[in-house]
Order: C-alpha cells, then structure tokens, then sequence
C-alpha cells in the first residue's frame, strides 16, 4: 500500500510526468476509483479501518501512533485463518 500517494501524479489517471509503469499496469488489470473517500485522513486509521471494516471511532484506531497502541482486535491477526471484513 503507498502513502501519500495522490492520483494527479499516477499515469493510469491521466499524469504526463513520472514513472508509474507497474501502479499502471495494476490498474489496467485491476478495478480502478474515480470518486472515493477514506474514513479517516490520517494512516493507520484509515488502514486499519480497511483492515478491520469498521470506523475509527467504533475500532479505537483515531490517531497515528506506535504500533504499541494498534487495538486489540487486530493482536495475532496475522493467522493463516484470519480473514478480512467484506461489505455487507
């Protein structure tokens, strides 16, 4: 996942600058967003909140902080059996 990647500098959303070869190629094999929004502007809110499926608020992930403050619904998540939320 890239940080603080914005689409006006990625070709596969009309950029003419930099080198964005394989993000494009990804998108032409890929679904591709043109109106999206996040739940939370910073990074590991947001992320976890992809993760987890639910918001920041309900989740306790709300600022950008060491991993030692990571909620704990996401300890051991890394299991072969874990899976990830899907939309209801």
């Amino acid at each position: 996942m890239a940080d603080q990647l914005r689409r006006d500098v990625l070709g596969c959303y009309g950029a003419a600058f930099g080198a964005t070869a394989n993000l494009d190629r990804l998108a032409n094999e890929s679904a591709v967003f043109h109106r999206h929004t996040v739940n939370c502007p910073l990074c590991v809110p947001s992320r976890i909140s992809l993760v987890t499926g639910s918001h920041p608020h309900v989740n306790g992930a709300v600022v950008n902080a060491s991993a030692s403050t990571v909620p704990t619904s996401l300890a051991g998540s890394r299991s072969s059996s874990s899976t990830t939320a899907t939309p209801e």
